[in-house]
């Protein structure tokens, strides 16, 4: 696995992008059920707590939410500020990953369904960020938004057609 990735690195950006938002929607199936479960089983019946609140429809504004503005913030907020705080403290990758995951996490509160599914999107966008940043803060920037973008794209199709 660790192969793949490091060929993935030095991929064309189209392909780099392409891929990872496949991999994020694939990330997306099983994590979800993970929440989906751990709602359950906890009893956590408030449905803010639950993914329909937050399941895309085709609507222009939650498109122009979901694909145009709410992935360039979340880079912001979930991948570039707690990298480079947290890169100030340690070298640990672990740690600078983990720790941009967990903050990617808690942007998805209060709907707690997407826990597991955004802690491990939010591992890849960061290891992405990491890769990426090397080429410029601009470029990096602009390629995990577009993956997190066409990820969204791909959820909200998905969202329609079998929901």
């Amino acid at each position: 696995m660790s192969d793949y990735f490091a060929k993935l690195e030095k991929s064309s950006n189209l392909r780099f992008i392409i891929t990872l938002a496949c991999i994020a929607f694939i990330i997306k199936l099983p994590f979800g059920i993970l929440g989906s479960i751990i709602v359950d089983l906890f009893h956590l019946n408030n449905p803010l707590y639950r993914s329909v609140m937050q399941e895309p429809t085709l609507t222009v504004q939650d498109m122009i939410l979901a694909v145009g503005i709410a992935p360039f913030l979340e880079t912001i907020l979930g991948q570039i500020i707690p990298i480079a705080l947290i890169s100030k403290v340690t070298s640990s990758k672990r740690i600078i990953l983990t720790t941009s995951a967990l903050v990617f996490m808690i942007l998805h509160y209060p709907v707690i369904e997407f826990f597991p599914s955004a802690m491990a999107i939010g591992y890849l966008l960061a290891w992405a960020w990491t890769v990426k940043r090397k080429s410029g803060f601009i470029k990096a920037f602009i390629m995990i938004s577009l993956i997190h973008s066409l990820h969204n794209v791909f959820v909200s199709l998905f969202a329609v057609f079998f929901f």
